[in-house]
Formats: structure tokens, sequence, C-alpha cells
């Protein structure tokens, strides 16, 4: 499921901002990693403490009709871990939203 940031005041979007300073990776017990290298590496590594995936809406559009297989390919690592990421972001945001 992709959802589209389209206002800076989006909550999601001023965390992820946040965690650019020790005080809001502090705050909030997260951290944000950049760039396709540190994903990938965290995809394999630890894709449990994946809380969310932001990307370019380039990225976006680019592999919007791709299957988690596919997804999967692109940062080399299995369809079910691909499934599992999804799987967990979707129930967060479902209690996000509830």
């Amino acid at each position: 499921m992709i959802n589209k940031i389209t206002s800076r005041d989006n909550k999601l979007l001023k965390t992820v901002k946040s965690l650019h300073k020790k005080k809001g990776r502090e705050q909030t017990g997260l951290y944000f990693a950049e760039g396709v290298r540190l994903v990938d590496e965290a995809l394999l590594h630890i894709p449990d403490a994946i809380e969310y995936l932001l990307v370019s809406e380039e990225f976006a559009d680019k592999n919007k009709n791709k299957t988690q297989t596919e997804i999967a390919g692109i940062f080399g690592v299995s369809q079910v871990q691909i499934s599992r990421l999804e799987k967990k972001i979707l129930q967060r945001l479902r209690s996000q939203l509830a």
C-alpha cells in the first residue's frame, strides 16, 4: 500500500524530520536509514525493526505495478521479507487510523 505525503504538516513527515537530530531519535526510539544501501542492509538483517519505508514519488511511480517478488529483487531480499514488512506496516497504519 502506498500513501502519498502531500503536506509538509504530515505527522509522519515531521517525525522523520525529527530523526535527523539525536533528541528526536531519543524521544521516539526510532532511527532513520537513508539510501538504498542502508535500507537493503536493514531489510536483510533487521526487517522486523522497520516501522515505515518511505520512497520518492519517482520510485513509487516507477515500481507501483511490481509484485512483491520484483520489489524483493530490487532490494536483494526474499519475497517473504517484503510480505512481512508490508503486513507490519499496514497493521500500524490501520491502528493509527482507528
